[in-house]
Formats: C-alpha cells, structure tokens, sequence
C-alpha cells in the first residue's frame, strides 16, 4: 500500500540481515503503486480520489495523523485531515465529506495529496499526485521501523482508490501498470501489496467511492493482484503471488485471440479465468527481482499484468470505474498477522484470501 515525500515506487521485500546466527531486525516496508490503463478516461475532471492510513501498536491507534498537499503547484497550510471518532482511519476532510477530493485538484507535476499516519513503530502513507509525465497516480506504503529492543506488535496500511466515469461504445486499450513490494526482516514480520480495479458493472450495490465502506467484495473486483509474505524474506520464492480474474469481468475485458490461443482457446469464463489467473502469476513471478544486498524483492516500475492488445469496453450505458493501492504490514508478537488489521481497519481492509 509500497517512499519519501510522495511514497517510493518500487517494490522492496527484505532485509534479513544474519549475525552470529541470529536475525537482526531493521523493521519492514510494503509498498504499491496503481496507474490505470484508461489513458483516454485517466483526466476526467468529474472524478474524483480517496486516501486512508491506519496504524496501530498495541492498543493505540494513530498518535500522530499529518497531511503534506500541494494543489496547482502551491503548498496547502492547512490540508483538513481527520481521524473519525471510533474508527481511527485517517482521511482527508472535504469534497463529499468521506476522505474523498476532486481529481481536478491535482494539476501540475507534483501537486500531491499525502497522507501520513504514526504509532510508535508504524507508519503509513497514502498518497495522489501527479508524476512529470502528466499522470495521475496512487501510491501506499507501510512500515514497520521495528526497533533492535524491545519491538512491539502492532500494524500499519495505507490505501488510495481512484474512481472515474468511463464511457460505453468503442473499446480502450487496457494496460494498467502496477509497481511495489515488500522488504521484511527475519524476525516474522508479514506484509501484503496488493492491486485492483473494480467498476459498477459488478458492484452494483453503492458507488465506487463507498466500496470500502460496504467491506471490498471480492464479487466486486474486475481483478486484482495481491504479493504477501512474510520475513524473513531471502528471494523471490519469499514473495507469493495471486493474480484474480473476476470471470463477470470477460464480459468487459477482451484478451487477445492469440494469448487465449496459447491457452487452449477456453471455452467458458470460469475456466478462462482460471487459466488467465495461472499464467499471469507465472509473468509476474518471473518479473519479480532480488537485490541480495538490500534483501529486497522488486516488481518494475510500469509493470502490467495484462498481454498486449488487452481491451477494456465499458457495460451499456457507461460505468464509474476505479483501480486501488494497499500497502501493509503487521510486526510480530501478532497473535493472527494480516487478518488482525482486517479486524481493526473496521471496513476499510479487505479479507483477501480467497481459497
């Protein structure tokens, strides 16, 4: 969810260092990145962004909420940020009230809207701004500053979505570009960077904006991508990856004749999707790069799950589309890792594990 002032791209999964035998612990980072392959729809000024973070270290939650934000190029004294009372997920004050802001705020290279959240160890940073090619772009980032002495569990998770209406009739080019990752020690740190993009062709119970609030239905998702490990982390086979098609989604989404070719040709979509699901995780996996001496595990900066000549056309009558960013991680002593923030996110995380 996957950094410095606006949160660092790449993908960085590690840092098992040995001594003596015996882990010495440097602290943990997730990292993920989202751009959407929509370039056509990418600026509609009718859209709009949501930005969260959590973190949480023992029974505390969000000590210390700030935001940095630079709108038309100009720096912003006083960015509203907020922790609701009883939820502790950090959002942005503004736009329809619920963390979400008008995507035409964000103009100029580097306009951004950050926001940061810490507790004791943890820190998270969930981040819209624009990059110096013109693009609007989400990022998040969880760490884990674990100290040497005396660590203590607790969790951290940044999310940005993305929302945006998308015309019905001719088909777009559809490459969505995913980049992140994770760097855990080796004293049982767990961490997750995970990648979607959902419209309301399939979830049509609330608006996109709302489908955090209503719990992330997997049912929902056109697709998404989620890389989770666990320290330490000493290659790439430390990083598991699950790529998810919806089936629903072939409606929508048209994959080349050749790759469906070179995959028997499948005849339903259930089967389609497996199939797809199966051989995207194998191009993932064989991106994934390891830096031994950082112990960190890299997915490129621009990488997209999908084959060249991947078209997405939009149901009968338009849909609002949106793609998102997670970043988490969870520190040791945790009695149930990942699933304890999906416990105290209240809503805003996901139970991903499908089966």
């Amino acid at each position: 969810m996957r950094r410095v002032a606006l949160p660092c791209v790449g993908l960085a999964l590690s840092a098992c260092v040995l001594m003596a035998g015996t882990p010495q612990a440097w602290g943990s980072n997730a990292y993920a990145n989202n751009y959407n392959g929509l370039k056509t729809a990418n600026f509609d000024p009718k859209g709009d962004y949501g930005v969260f973070a959590l973190t949480f270290q023992n029974d505390i939650s969000n000590n210390t909420v700030t935001g940095d934000v630079v709108l038309n190029g100009a720096k912003v004294n006083n960015p509203g940020i907020t922790v609701p009372m009883g939820q502790k997920v950090a959002e942005f004050q503004g736009g329809n009230g619920n963390g979400f802001f008008l995507k035409s705020e964000l103009a100029k290279f580097n306009d951004h809207r950050n926001l940061m959240s810490m507790t004791g160890q943890y820190s998270s940073t969930a981040s819209a701004y624009v990059d110096n090619a013109g693009n609007r772009k989400a990022k998040a980032t969880a760490t884990n500053k674990k100290p040497a002495v005396n660590p203590q569990p607790g969790g951290a998770i940044a999310t940005v979505i993305d929302p945006f209406a998308v015309s019905s009739g001719s088909p777009y080019s559809y490459a969505p570009t995913v980049s992140g990752g994770l760097q855990l020690d080796g004293v049982g740190d767990s961490g997750s960077a995970y990648f979607f993009a959902v419209d309301s062709y399939l979830f049509t119970t609330d608006s996109i904006e709302n489908y955090y609030a209503d719990g992330a239905p997997a049912s929902g998702d056109l697709w998404s991508l989620n890389l989770t490990g666990s320290g330490p982390t000493v290659g790439t086979s430390s990083v598991n990856v699950d790529f998810e098609l919806n089936p629903l989604a072939l409606s929508e989404i048209t994959f080349p004749g050749a790759y469906l070719a070179s995959l028997g040709n499948p005849g339903d979509p259930a089967t389609a999707a497996a199939l797809i699901d199966a051989s995207i995780d194998t191009s993932i996996s064989m991106a994934l790069t390891y830096d031994p001496t950082l112990g960190e595990v890299d997915l490129p900066d621009g990488f997209t799950p999908f084959p060249d000549g991947t078209t997405y056309t939009a149901a009968a009558g338009g849909v609002e589309y949106g793609d998102g960013a997670e970043a988490e991680v969870a520190g040791v002593p945790e009695p149930s890792g990942l699933a304890l923030l999906g416990v105290v996110g209240l809503g805003l995380l996901r139970r991903r594990n499908r089966g």
